[in-house]
């Protein structure tokens, strides 16, 4: 079973390359991972919250079981929040349109996409990401992709 902590600073370093999402994003320093510490300035909501226009935020959900078959042991799912670009922004993409150039434009140097590489050996998406809209507190919109990668066992 892999480390959550590492999977997610893994997920966060292959997001940041993923050129054309970079760009249209405005860098990778608007590109973060969340990490579960106690204390109140650690809330996911929170972190969600304080997310500024335009970003991704990257958060571990949960382990969920395989199949067992010895290809699958255990998926990890992951939540990628987009917070969009504000409208005062000179910028011709939403939240969804950034969404669709993280999950379909290739990773720098190949043609192969973040849906097709392994973020980390033997960790691959299974299945395509879903995409959902939601508000935060003070009802600003954003969106969250939930994404799972199966971690191939030994066969």
């Amino acid at each position: 079973m892999l480390n959550p902590e590492v999977l997610t600073d893994e997920f966060v370093e292959a997001i940041k390359n993923v050129p054309a999402f970079v760009e249209a994003l405005g860098g990778v320093d608007r590109i973060i991972g969340h990490k579960y510490f106690n204390g109140l300035d650690f809330r996911l909501a929170e972190a969600v919250g304080k997310m500024a226009n335009p970003s991704v935020l990257v958060a571990y959900r949960d382990r969920l079981s395989g199949n067992f078959n010895g290809m699958t042991v255990f998926k990890h799912r992951f939540e990628v929040y987009i917070k969009p670009p504000n409208v005062a922004r000179d910028i011709a993409i939403g939240a969804l349109g950034l969404e669709n150039l993280l999950f379909n434009s290739p990773m720098e140097g190949t043609t192969v996409t973040i849906r097709n590489t392994e973020i980390s050996p033997g960790l691959l998406m299974d299945p395509l990401p879903t995409v959902s809209a939601r508000q935060d507190e003070d009802l600003q919109d954003y969106f969250c992709s939930s994404v799972v990668f199966a971690e191939l066992g030994d066969d």
